[in-house]
């Protein structure tokens, strides 16, 4: 399954069911699952690799494998119909290989993968001009079951896990220009088979399940650059009281803070709508209650509140998607309990009154993103 950003779709094909490889094709819009019907197709298949080039347009698919063996075909899907893609050189057939398009060296990249007889270690990039076997020395080595993904934010390859010959791996390596393997401990439990995928919301690559050997897991990591740390399961935030709380129509609802029964919180929540998220490491002003948040059209954007009975803070915070950033400008005087609103029309937050220092507050004040 891969997400064709062109034609804002899903596109799902092949896998198996208790009867065998399917060769059907399906598209999701976000609502409904439409059935692909018409033209040629793949044959049915299991293990095949899959990405999104935006060179070509379509969706690429290398190799894979049914009762007649191991296939070493590329197709592309254009939204509409698939085709086959002929070209001089070709990696060998392969099942459970990763692919992934690079966007920083606008190529689509396959790597890896099991034809039957031993595992393979090698990497072939697709250009306009077809397959090239394109090695880069000193890289994670044979391995098969494992996943690729391009962080953006980043700027490299993520690969994670898989298997080789002897054992599941539980290695993380990253590639621009050349390989690198990541340090510390925690990582991912089952690196065989696990989803890997980059979340534009929370500017990560996350990684659910796979299977290490004896049992599937069913826990969600993210990497964030260089450190993998799980999501706790069926996360939730502390209860709280006058946490700060916004909507940003590219990320979800983003909580901040607030009183809880243990003192003042400096936690960042993202709520997508149907989870929430724990951003541990966005930062921000420590412990606050009382804080007002917007959005400004740009960011969320945060002013002031109290940190237990501490009095009123003047900051301006501003989160970019991932961290909180201070913004070191004058502004109004510190206040805690303020209403505060974004002005669509005049595109600016407006804020309004508030207890101070000296008191009730009367006074409005307007930010325009700077």
């Amino acid at each position: 399954m891969v997400y064709d950003p062109v034609r804002s779709r899903i596109v799902l094909f092949g896998g198996a069911s208790a009867s065998g490889e399917l060769d059907d094709t399906w598209t999701y819009d976000g609502a409904d699952w439409t059935l692909v019907t018409g033209g040629s197709a793949p044959s049915a298949r299991v293990g095949a690799a899959y990405t999104f080039d935006p060179g070509r347009g379509a969706v690429v698919l290398f190799g894979g494998a049914n009762a007649a063996g191991i296939l070493d075909d590329t197709w592309e899907f254009d939204g509409a119909a698939w085709a086959r893609v002929t070209t001089d050189s070709s990696p060998t057939e392969r099942v459970f290989a990763a692919m992934a398009y690079d966007a920083g060296r606008g190529v689509a990249e396959v790597i890896g993968g099991f034809d039957a007889r031993r595992v393979l270690g090698d990497r072939w990039i697709l250009t306009g001009g077809g397959w090239r076997h394109d090695p880069a020395p000193g890289g994670p080595g044979p391995r098969t079951g494992h996943a690729l993904v391009y962080d953006p934010v980043a700027h490299h390859l993520v690969l994670f896990g898989g298997a080789d010959a002897d054992s599941v791996r539980h290695d993380t390596w990253v590639f621009d220009t050349t390989w690198r393997r990541l340090g510390g401990q925690a990582h991912p439990p089952a690196p065989v088979g696990v989803a890997a995928a980059f979340a534009p919301g929370l500017g990560r690559v996350v990684a659910f399940g796979g299977f290490d050997g004896e049992a599937a897991a069913a826990e969600t990591w993210v990497l964030d650059d260089t450190t993998w740390s799980r999501q706790a399961d069926r996360m939730a935030p502390l209860g709280r009281n006058q946490p700060a709380m916004a909507y940003d129509p590219g990320l979800g609802i983003l909580m901040y803070g607030g009183d809880g029964d243990g003192g003042g919180l400096k936690d960042t929540w993202l709520f997508t709508g149907a989870a929430w998220v724990d951003l541990p490491d966005a930062g921000g002003p420590g412990p606050r209650q009382g804080a007002a948040m917007a959005f400004d059209g740009a960011h969320i954007v945060m002013f002031g509140g109290r940190a237990l009975t501490v009095r009123p803070q003047g900051d301006t915070w501003i989160f970019d998607g991932r961290h909180w950033d201070s913004v070191a400008v004058d502004g109004p005087p510190g206040r805690t309990d303020q209403a505060m609103v974004y002005d669509p029309d005049h595109q600016r937050v407006v804020m309004f009154g508030g207890e101070g220092a000296a008191g009730s507050l009367g006074d409005t004040w307007v930010w325009n993103g700077a």
